[in-house]
């Protein structure tokens, strides 16, 4: 493959990540004198650490320990690198490793689509977007719901993603099975972008307890449509969605605190639409057009 970028005579060639592959292409390329940029949203090492803290065996002990030792010569040996947030950035910083590189921070740009959407500004649905598996904390988010419905709430729940762990999606399943306002939920897995896109403008307020993000370009584009947001402190959210101004964020795995957000949003008017706007406000900084510029330069 490095032979046949080379043929093209690219003025510079982009590598997104931290893995084997990107390590790779990466001294291949440069072993060529090719000119070289490398893109990183998020640090393999923190994600593998975080899979085996939720759940030791010996398989990912040693995709840790792979993983981390191949990101870490691969870091070593930029000498500029782009990546999607400050929080990133820090986490390179703080890496174990004496040179690091140096750094631009660029986020992830969104589907112009978005810009030109209205979320609805009375619906009560909430909606959260994001692939179904432990890291977007799903369980949590309908834990949450349960109990805003309980204190009689009135509101709907639509989660939608890619189904990228099955046993979690079976266990969202059955919660939803045992609850007893599951004509509230609503699951809708592997959605065409324009099924999503139409869901974007009919829903009110966007959730997401996320257990890791680098970024969370889905904070972004609910923004984009003037959505406030419901969401964790952690990662790069709190980069992306300002606490009290854009939305509501809370500790991972507080679901009381999550629902008490979702709450908040679905009752006080005049902080919706506050948030709305300054939602709105706030994400046109993902427009590409600025984004292409920071990249070029």
């Amino acid at each position: 493959m490095a032979n046949e970028i080379q043929e093209l005579h690219p003025e510079i060639c982009h590598i997104h990540g931290t893995n084997l592959f990107a390590w790779l292409m990466y001294r291949g390329l440069t072993k060529e004198k090719q000119s070289v940029i490398v893109t990183i949203h998020g640090l393999l090492r923190i994600e593998k650490r975080n899979q085996l803290k939720a759940r030791f065996s010996l398989k990912r002990f040693a995709q840790y320990l792979y993983q981390g030792a191949v990101e870490e010569r691969l870091l070593k040996h930029l000498p500029v690198a782009i990546v999607d947030t400050e929080y990133v950035k820090r986490m390179i910083l703080n890496y174990p490793i004496r040179k690091k590189p140096n750094m631009r921070v660029i986020p992830q740009g969104i589907n112009e689509d978005f810009f030109s959407m209205e979320c609805s500004c009375d619906s009560r649905i909430l909606l959260s977007v994001g692939a179904m598996g432990r890291r977007k904390g799903h369980l949590h988010t309908l834990e949450a719901f349960e109990q805003l419905r309980r204190e009689s709430v009135d509101a709907k729940l639509i989660l939608v993603g890619t189904v990228a762990e099955p046993k979690y999606y079976d266990k969202m399943l059955q919660f939803v099975n045992r609850s007893n306002y599951k004509d509230d939920i609503c699951i809708k897995p592997n959605l065409s972008k324009n099924e999503l896109l139409r869901l974007y403008e009919r829903a009110h307020v966007f959730v997401l307890h996320s257990e890791e993000e680098s970024q969370g370009i889905v904070f972004a584009e609910a923004m984009a449509t003037g959505m406030p947001v419901v969401s964790t402190t952690v990662g790069g959210v709190p980069f992306v969605v300002q606490q009290n101004v854009c939305g509501l964020l809370s500790e991972y795995g507080e679901a009381q605190a999550f629902k008490e957000n979702m709450r908040t949003l679905l009752e006080d008017v005049q902080l919706w639409q506050s948030m709305s706007i300054n939602s709105k406000r706030c994400a046109e900084t993902y427009h590409w057009s600025i984004i292409n510029k920071k990249i070029v330069e």
